[in-house]
């Protein structure tokens, strides 16, 4: 017998990128929360990147990052 390991399934997804007005105001609430602006926004990033592997992108990649950043209770 010879086992050889499944090929991973990849699927091309366009980048999400976040226009300019999205991070200016993810950074203001940041730091008016005393957030790191950077772990939030690369948590957030690995979720949508998920759901977007899964078939599921975002529709309006600022406003989803926006609400996110509102939602979190404590991310220091």
């Amino acid at each position: 017998m010879i086992f050889r390991p499944r090929k991973a399934k990849t699927t091309l997804t366009p980048p999400i990128t976040l226009p300019d007005w999205a991070e200016e105001k993810a950074r203001g609430i940041a730091r008016g929360k005393g957030w790191d602006y950077h772990a939030l926004r690369a948590n957030w990033m690995e979720f949508a990147q998920d759901e977007a592997g899964k078939g599921n992108p975002p529709q309006n990649a600022g406003a989803a990052f926006v609400a996110y950043c509102k939602k979190q209770e404590r991310l220091r």
